[in-house]
């Protein structure tokens, strides 16, 4: 009796552990990992935003991005070097024809130069090496490796594809380049880093008229900010996914003009918290089967 009396205790504390770890997951975040977040770059001020990648709302002041000695009039891209967890960005400066390329410090919005790009970089991306790819564009869009010491470019494959707007994003999963580009009409290809072969992705789902960013997401999709009307295509803007095959899903509208998007570590602010994150709302597995595994229980008794 005393045994069986251990047993049922022992159950139920297992029970209670199980169903606790359960409502402690749904505080860890959504995104990329539990420790990312989707920073996003406007064109038209010195800002770093942070996105709801589920509804692309914007829930914390933006980061104002410094650089010393520089007047920074927007950003022109955003990406994450895989393995340092970095931010690196391309961003137009007063006076200047070239971008520059930087790396930002989320937590403090401090960007450290690297260098004049000499060329209107108008969207980066990293492939799985750590390789920096960027596109000029509009009329005459082409593929460069940037270096990432002194920001020196070398290839400049055309794209042959595409006249305004440009935004490009690697995707792990095949090892290659998206881009998306233009309005009338717009398109979506994909290629490799070489652009040996480019082959053209047809368009589906929800319109809209321009993606002025791209990131790969997770969840083997990938984000895009775009414009939404082309009566308002410099006030509209929303949160799009797409998936490999072209189909396009509206999540929810923008507050700024993002022309860069990237998944990165959550940053830490100057006072030494983390910078909020955006919890997931949905019910872990885990306190579900602990739920049944009670009530089971209880009905057996």
């Amino acid at each position: 009796m005393k045994y069986k009396q251990m047993n049922e205790k022992t159950f139920r504390q297992s029970i209670g552990l199980f169903v606790l770890a359960g409502i402690l997951l749904t505080l860890i975040p959504s995104g990329a990992s539990a420790a990312d977040v989707l920073y996003s770059i406007p064109n038209n001020e010195s800002k770093l935003y942070i996105v709801d990648p589920l509804t692309g709302l914007s829930a914390t002041p933006p980061i104002t991005i410094t650089l010393e000695g520089k007047s920074i009039e927007g950003g022109n891209g955003l990406a994450t070097e895989p393995g340092t967890g970095k931010l690196w960005a391309i961003l137009s400066l007063t006076g200047q024809y070239g971008r520059e390329l930087v790396t930002i410090d989320p937590g403090t919005g401090i960007a450290t130069d690297i260098s004049d790009t000499s060329e209107k970089i108008a969207t980066i991306t990293f492939d799985s090496s750590g390789t920096l790819f960027g596109v000029t564009g509009s009329e005459a869009p082409a593929l460069w490796i940037i270096n990432k010491l002194d920001a020196s470019l070398t290839g400049g494959t055309s794209l042959e594809n595409g006249i305004n707007g440009q935004a490009i994003s690697f995707s792990p999963s095949d090892n290659l380049i998206y881009h998306a580009s233009g309005n009338s009409p717009a398109i979506f290809e994909k290629f490799g880093t070489s652009v040996a072969t480019i082959d053209a992705i047809p368009i589906s789902g929800d319109p809209y008229y321009e993606v002025t960013a791209l990131v790969y997401n997770p969840s083997n999709t990938f984000l895009a900010a775009a414009g939404v009307f082309p009566a308002n295509k410099n006030k509209d803007r929303a949160l799009y996914r797409f998936n490999a095959s072209g189909e396009v899903t509206k999540i929810g509208n923008l507050n700024h003009l993002s022309k860069g998007l990237a998944f990165a570590p959550a940053a830490v602010d100057p006072a030494g918290g983390a910078i909020p994150e955006f919890p997931t709302v949905a019910l872990p597995i885990a306190s579900v089967i602990g739920l049944m595994f009670l009530f089971q229980r209880r009905k057996g008794k």
